[in-house]
């Protein structure tokens, strides 16, 4: 279990760097691959988007948060300011293995997206990856391509079920392991048995992804009125609807199928914006969608700053909590 993490610990060990150190490294370098396969990921979801619009949804991709500013003076924390395997930007500042998950999901699905006939053990890998690094990614692909598939024998009565079972041919056992394991771990099972990881409210979760998520519903809108509709957008509406409900289905993990969830909110909601922008023939919409998008990651850099400064308790370990891990 958590073999990513022993094995940077293994790093640590070999090279005689300490753990703060490793991790660090681990977390950019994590994030400089993220940052690549992101602008790879939009390329080939948007392939006739101009350069210009496909960078402006990638700086609001990998900046962003949602609305939960509006809310913060009140004493409310949405999910926008601590889930943060939902966001780009909240993973990339918080570990190397959300933005490593996100990179590897996304790349799984780019690998889906192509029509090379030796993309089977590339998947292979990608699924027994996530199944490694970030478990719920891999259950949030495969129910991508599931959906992709369900949509293609219902509207072109064409089945497309070959890559899913490449993404879970390894990472699927080696999941179903984890899980048995942990159950079968007298000390795991008693941590499984409190680990409920329950989603937030609905408003919340609207105003945590917003306004994206609003922009990705009128694009939505658009998709379901198309007679045929791209592969390439097909995926991310099905992400957009099948992670919602995923997020909402009756089980006790269910806030962590909200891993990179912002990501389909984005583009959708990018397209949505880019066509209003050209009717409406606006200059600043992309810039108030885009600034409001932001205040939430801003307000989360600057209370770290505000905490540290502060020797805030909510940052420090007491001297008793340092005794009781170095005890452990």
């Amino acid at each position: 279990l958590f073999a990513f993490y022993i094995f940077l610990g293994h790093l640590s060990r070999i090279f005689s760097l300490s753990l703060t150190v490793v991790f660090h490294v681990a977390r950019m370098l994590s994030s400089l691959f993220f940052l690549w396969s992101f602008w790879k990921f939009i390329g080939v979801i948007m392939p006739g988007e101009t350069g210009l619009v496909r960078t402006k949804i990638y700086v609001w991709g990998v900046t962003g948060t949602g609305l939960g500013w509006i809310l913060f003076m009140a004493g409310i924390t949405t999910s926008d300011f601590w889930v943060a395997e939902a966001f780009p930007f909240l993973s990339m500042y918080s570990n190397p293995h959300f933005p490593l998950g996100m990179a590897l999901l996304l790349w799984a699905i780019i690998i889906y997206l192509d029509s090379s006939r030796s993309k089977w053990l590339l998947l292979m890998t990608c699924g027994l990856a996530l199944s490694v690094i970030m478990p719920f990614g891999l259950v949030v692909a495969g129910t991508i391509f599931l959906g992709n598939s369900v949509w293609g024998l219902f509207k072109e009565r064409k089945i497309k079920v070959k890559e899913m079972l490449a993404l879970v041919s390894v990472g699927g056992p080696f999941l179903v392991y984890q899980y048995l394991a942990s159950l079968a771990d007298p000390s795991l099972s008693i941590w499984n048995y409190q680990n409920q990881t329950l989603s937030p409210p609905v408003w919340d979760f609207v105003l945590s992804f917003s306004p994206a998520l609003a922009l990705a519903g009128i694009s939505l809108w658009r998709i379901a009125r198309e007679q045929r509709v791209a592969i390439n957008v097909r995926v991310l509406a099905i992400w957009l609807v099948a992670g919602a409900f995923l997020i909402y289905f009756p089980f006790g993990l269910q806030r962590r199928f909200m891993f990179a969830y912002y990501i389909p909110c984005v583009l959708l909601g990018g397209w949505a914006v880019n066509q209003i922008a050209k009717k409406w023939r606006s200059k600043w919409l992309w810039s108030f969608v885009m600034g409001i998008s932001v205040l939430s990651s801003v307000l989360v850099v600057a209370l770290g700053f505000f905490g540290v400064g502060s020797r805030n308790a909510l940052f420090y370990l007491t001297r008793d909590e340092l005794g009781a891990l170095n005890w452990l």
